[in-house]
C-alpha cells in the first residue's frame, strides 16, 4: 500500500481502529471500546461463575491466526469457552490466548471437552479451519475416537469489525 492508501484507510476507520487493526499497535488506556472501569463491571468471582456453571449452554469459539509460533508479533489465536444463561447473558468461563500450533489448539479443544463434558460446541471460521487446522483436528478425532461437535461459520465480510464488536458489548455499554 502507499502511504496515501494507508493515510486515506485512517481517516475512513478513525485513528482507534486504524492503530489496532492495521498497525497491530494497541491504542492507549481509556481510548477505546470500553474503559477498564466499565468492564470492572462486567466481572463476577469465579465462585459465582463456578455456582452458574451447571445452569449455562457451553458453547467455544476459536478465532484462528496464523499458526506459526515463529512469529513473534502476528495476531494471536484465542479459543474462548463461554456460557450463556436461559436470559442470554454471556459468562467468559475460560480464554486461552498465543500463538499456538495446531495440535496446541487440537488439544486445548479435547482438554475443554473433557473437562466440561456439557459443551455444546466448538465455533470455528470455516475459511480458517480449511487453511490449517482440519487436518490436524480430523486425524485426533479419528485417534481419540472421539468427535466434536463443530460449527462452522462463514467470514462476515459485511459488517466491519468494529460494528460486531459494538454489537456484542451492546447490552453491557448502551448509551
Amino acid at each position: 500500500f502507499s502511504v496515501q492508501d494507508m493515510v486515506d484507510t485512517a481517516n475512513t476507520m478513525g485513528p482507534e481502529l486504524f492503530a489496532n487493526q492495521d498497525e497491530l499497535n494497541p491504542i492507549p488506556e481509556g481510548t477505546g471500546l470500553a474503559t477498564m472501569e466499565e468492564l470492572d463491571q462486567c466481572f463476577i468471582s469465579r465462585r459465582i461463575v463456578n455456582d452458574l456453571l451447571p445452569r449455562l449452554r457451553l458453547h467455544v469459539t476459536i478465532d484462528l491466526a496464523g499458526m506459526d509460533k515463529n512469529i513473534e508479533h502476528g495476531d494471536y489465536t484465542v479459543i474462548t469457552l463461554c456460557g450463556f444463561d436461559r436470559f442470554g447473558r454471556m459468562y467468559v468461563i475460560e480464554c486461552h490466548r498465543g500463538h499456538f500450533e495446531a495440535f496446541e489448539i487440537v488439544n486445548v479443544m479435547f482438554d475443554l471437552a473433557h473437562r466440561y463434558p456439557k459443551i455444546f460446541d466448538f465455533k470455528i471460521e470455516r475459511d480458517a479451519h480449511a487453511r490449517g487446522l482440519r487436518p490436524t483436528l480430523e486425524r485426533e478425532q479419528a485417534l481419540r475416537n472421539k468427535h466434536l461437535t463443530l460449527v462452522f461459520i462463514p467470514r462476515d465480510t459485511h459488517t466491519s469489525k468494529q460494528d460486531r464488536i459494538k454489537y456484542t458489548l451492546r447490552y453491557w455499554f448502551a448509551n
